[in-house]
């Protein structure tokens, strides 16, 4: 998904979640709902991270103009070869989550340990548009698994 779709969908899912909290009376920080929705935004700062270490070229429109082509080819055709973007394996989201229970074990008070959980829903949500918008645009294959996990394509070599 592109990233204003993101945006939208992110915005439209802080905006239900503040309204119905707001319904039955349940208090929702505000930094909370920022985080949520940054990181539904940050977590794509790993096509960068590819871009820049592929091509060595730090521009931000290039990058972005580059995946938009990928994107745009995958919903032509099945695509050869994937991407592997580190931050939306299921091997991170458990180590996120392991890091997260961890540090809320030892800081249960922390803001920050808050924060982590906001963090988190915000991938969550940024990887279940990104599924639900491949299976609405016809872009789940057989071999979709190794866009998001490490281990599946480390399997496939072997």
């Amino acid at each position: 998904m592109l990233p204003q779709k993101h945006a939208f969908a992110g915005f439209l899912a802080i905006f239900l979640f503040y309204f119905f909290a707001f319904l039955i009376g349940i208090s929702v920080s505000l930094l909370g709902l920022l985080a949520f929705f940054l990181a539904n935004l940050l977590i794509d700062v790993d096509h960068y991270l590819i871009y820049v270490w592929q091509y060595h070229n730090f521009n931000l429109k290039r990058a972005f103009h580059h995946f938009s082509k990928i994107l745009a080819s995958e919903r032509k055709k099945k695509p050869k070869n994937y991407v592997l973007c580190i931050f939306h394996t299921v091997e991170f989201i458990i180590v996120f989550s392991i890091f997260i229970l961890w540090f809320s074990y030892h800081y249960p008070n922390s803001i920050f340990s808050l924060a982590l959980i906001y963090i988190f829903a915000g991938m969550l949500f940024h990887i279940a548009t990104d599924i639900i918008a491949a299976i609405a645009e016809h872009r789940i294959y057989s071999t979709t698994i190794y866009l998001f996990s490490l281990s599946a394509r480390i399997m496939r070599v072997m």
